[in-house]
This record gives structure tokens, C-alpha cells and sequence, in this order.
């Protein structure tokens, strides 16, 4: 990130209001990066974590790696007792 650019986000950040969503920073016009809340970023970064191991584990249904009930039982019983 260049110095410019640093100090528009420092500068617009102390003006923004997160209410409305991101606030867009831009560098000759053109689009160089979002602000926005910390807990926005946290709850994002939350869903895509989430997201990311549903895609996992639809992959993993279809390759057939799957186990049922019982097998999973099975092989978890020393952590179960």
C-alpha cells in the first residue's frame, strides 16, 4: 500500500460511517481497497471459514469418503466414553 494511501484510509476512516456498509478508497479513480468495522471483518472472515468447510465436506460426499452413524461411533468411541 502506498503512503498516499495509507493516510486517505486514516483520513476517511476518522469521517466514515460503517453504518452504510464498506467505504470504497480509490487512487486515480480507479478502486484500491475497502474500509470497514473490525467486527464486519471478524464476522466475514467467520463466514467464509464456515463456507469453506461446507465446501469441504460436499467434496468429501462426493468422492465418497462418508462413514455412517454406527462406523463413526465406532471409531470415535475412545474420545466418546
Amino acid at each position: 500500500m502506498t503512503a498516499a494511501l495509507i493516510t486517505k484510509a486514516r483520513r476517511e476512516s476518522a469521517k466514515a460511517d460503517f453504518g452504510s456498509g464498506p467505504v470504497l478508497l480509490t487512487e486515480r479513480g480507479k478502486p484500491k481497497a475497502y474500509l470497514l468495522e473490525a467486527k464486519s471483518f471478524e464476522a466475514m472472515q467467520h463466514r467464509l471459514s464456515v463456507l469453506e468447510g461446507i465446501a469441504l465436506g460436499e467434496a468429501d460426499v462426493r468422492k465418497g469418503r462418508v462413514l455412517s452413524h454406527a462406523e463413526a461411533g465406532k471409531r470415535l468411541a475412545r474420545w466418546l466414553k
